[in-house]
This record gives structure tokens, sequence and C-alpha cells, in this order.
């Protein structure tokens, strides 16, 4: 008898494969007070964690194959640029030193703050954001309590053809899983706007999340079926049932390489009616892929991620130049250039230190957007490089 369990569908499409069960349990983590003369070394052995972490994660990057969107290394970009952000760096030591207590628990206190800060948040988006917090902090844990379960992963084909079933799958993991060709992901946690969700539609990997207890009642080689559609998998199906999904599969792959002959189509209405498909883009370099997809032009230009991965921020040249090469490539199309977003719990704004350099963009502290206002050359650059640019082209800043 088949068994059918619901989830919540964040990448379309059919699998049918074997099971890979991980059964990875999230760490227990250790509380203990320490002397005086321990901390010192304690603070130590938490930068040497976060080093190692940021080790492994530079390896992940670098397997990326060269050819690869860039919006898909994006997202283990972003994980970096938190390892490299003070909130994880210098947080935890200043509670092993006020606190006394060990760099384990000085790193779940801090999430713990960062977490509920996060909850606060109106935007259901920007809410799921903790998620990407708790990959990389668990990261850290596990360099800190379990540094062999960081190892690099070698090759192998046991993964080949397999749905693999998780408690929760970072977007490390993810990319890792695509490279050995997996047929699918099922999580017990996630949602529809977490970042792995993003990337396993952008690698279109079928995947279901937020299926309670899946691990307790599946095991590895059970044959499974992911139905993407409807967000259900099944366990234990019938020949027939197993032969539909995968004529399912079929006739999908059909339907979307069809759809692929259509991007030079324009795009009209059955009423005759012309409709602009605009791509949003974060970099520059988004503009290859938004026009080999059919884009037209650029609906909305984020300017705060040319401030990222860096260690002071763009000049005004430079940036007018990345304005200008955007509106070049797209002419006589209508583009927004945002300079900052504002929610009540969340400031989309550089985040700059006292030496004119940036850190992580992302929700930052009000105490971050006083620091930007003492910076001013930076937001005045960032507005002249704008002005310049809508001078040039009639582009639209908000």
């Amino acid at each position: 008898m088949a068994l059918a369990l619901q989830g919540i569908s964040v990448s379309k499409g059919y699998a049918v494969g074997k099971a890979r069960v991980l059964r990875r349990e999230r760490l227990e983590i250790p509380q203990y007070e320490i002397d005086a003369a321990q901390v010192h070394h304690e603070a130590e052995r938490y930068r040497s964690a976060v080093d190692y972490a940021l080790e492994q994660l530079r390896a992940i990057r670098q397997q990326i194959p060269k050819h690869t969107p860039p919006d898909i290394a994006a997202f283990i970009d972003t994980h970096l640029l938190m390892l490299n952000d003070p909130t994880l760096t210098e947080g935890p030591i200043k509670l092993i030193k006020s606190h006394r207590c060990n760099a384990e628990w000085a790193l779940q206190l801090q999430l713990d703050a960062v977490v509920d800060t996060f909850d606060e948040m109106d935007d259901a988006y920007l809410r799921t954001r903790k998620d990407d917090v708790d990959h990389v902090v668990q990261r850290i844990q596990r360099a800190l309590v379990q540094p062999a379960q960081l190892a690099p992963p070698q090759p192998t084909d046991h993964l080949r053809g397999r749905i693999i079933i998780a408690e929760d799958v970072s977007p490390a993991d993810t990319l890792f899983f695509q490279h050995h060709d997996i047929a699918g992901i099922v999580a017990e946690r996630g949602g529809p706007t977490s970042h792995t969700a993003i990337l396993a539609r952008s690698l279109g990997i079928p995947a279901l999340v937020g299926v309670p207890h899946v691990r307790r009642v599946l095991s590895d080689d059970e044959i499974l079926v992911i139905d993407g559609q409807n967000g259900i998998l099944l366990a234990g199906a019938d020949l027939d049932t197993i032969d539909y999904f995968q004529r399912r599969q079929r006739e999908l792959k059909r339907y979307r390489a069809s759809l692929v002959q259509l991007r030079s189509t324009a795009a009209v209405t059955t009423d005759r009616q012309t409709v602009a498909l605009h791509a949003n883009i974060e970099l520059p370099a988004d503009i290859a892929a938004a026009k080999k997809n059919g884009a037209t032009g650029v609906g909305l230009y984020r300017t705060e991620f040319i401030f990222m991965d860096r260690d002071t921020p763009p000049d005004e040249e430079e940036q007018f130049h990345a304005y200008l090469h955007i509106v070049k490539a797209f002419k006589d199309t209508a583009r927004y250039f945002t300079c900052f977003r504002t929610r009540r719990g969340a400031h989309y704004v550089p985040d700059v230190d006292r030496h004119g350099g940036t850190r992580a963009g992302g929700p930052i502290t009000r105490r971050s957007q006083r620091r930007a206002a003492r910076t001013q050359t930076t937001l005045q650059r960032m507005h002249t490089a704008g002005l310049r640019d809508r001078n040039a082209s009639g582009c639209i800043i908000g």
C-alpha cells in the first residue's frame, strides 16, 4: 500500500528514485563556564573554527563550474559574507569574554539574538533569511564540535539518481547534490522563499520541504516519487503509478525544451497587446543570463549588491560605469535603480564601517544606519552616480 506525505513544493517537476536518508542530527551544544585564564584560548578556538568553516565553503565555491550562472554562485557568496561579518566573527568572542562561557554556547547565544531580530520582521521573505544564518552557524558549530563532518566531500556515484531525504538542506549541500546528479530533495524544514528553495528551482531539482518526520518513516533504497506539481511524496507506489510519473517526467522535459525555442518570440497577448519582459538583476554580470532568457529590459537593479564581497565601497566612477553598462545593454526600456530598501525591522543599506569599508548586506541595525549616515560620501557617491546615469539615459532612481 502506497504512503502519501504532503509537503510544500518549492521546485516543480517530477522525480522517481531510491531514497538516500541523511540522518545527521542537529548538534548538542555544550554549555559550561570557563576560567579567566582560558578566555584567550577559547577565543582563539572560536576564530579557528570560523577559519575552518570559511576554508570549506571556499572549497565548495571553487568546485562550481565557471559556466554556472552568477546567481547560483551568489548563494555560496552570501554565506561567505556572513562568515566574514562582525556579527559572527566578533560577537561570540565578546560573549566569551564577558560571560566567560565556552565558544559553542557563545555562538548559540549570538544566534538566538539574531533569530529574534528576524522573527520580528513583517516581510516573510526577510524572515526566512534566518535559515541562512542558521546554516552558517551550524557550520561553525560543527567545526567546533565535530570538525571531521566538514571534510570536503569526495567524488562518489552513490547519490546519482537518488532522492535525498534530510532534516534541512543548505545551499552548499544543494550544490553538492546537484553535482552528483540527484533526482530530487525532500526536507523536513524550510519554506518556499528560502535560499535553498530558490536554488533548487534555479537548478531544476524537484524539491519538497515542510514534510514532517519524513526521516522516521522512510528507509534507504525505498522507491520514492516526488510529485512537485502537487507537493506530494509517494512511497511504496505500484509499478503502474511509477510508470505514470516517469511518463510525466518525459512530457515535462519535452515541454520545457519547447519553451526554450520561444525565448526570441515577441510576448503578445491574444488581443494583440505587447507585454514587456523585464528582469530583476543584482549585478551587471546578470545581463547575459537575462538576455539569454528573453528579457528585453531591466525592471529593477538592486544597487546594494555592488557593495558586497569587497573591503572598500565602490567610488562614484565605478558605480556610474556599472549603471551605464546596464543602460546600454537594454536600450529604450524603463529602468528602476534602488539605492536601499527600508522596512520595519529590516534596513537594506550597505553597512559601512568607520574606515569606509563595507560588510555583508542584509538586515542591519539602526547603529549601522547612523554609521552610514556619518560616512556621507558613500551615499553621496551612490546618488551622484545614479543621477549622472539618469541624465545620460533617463533611468528612474528609487
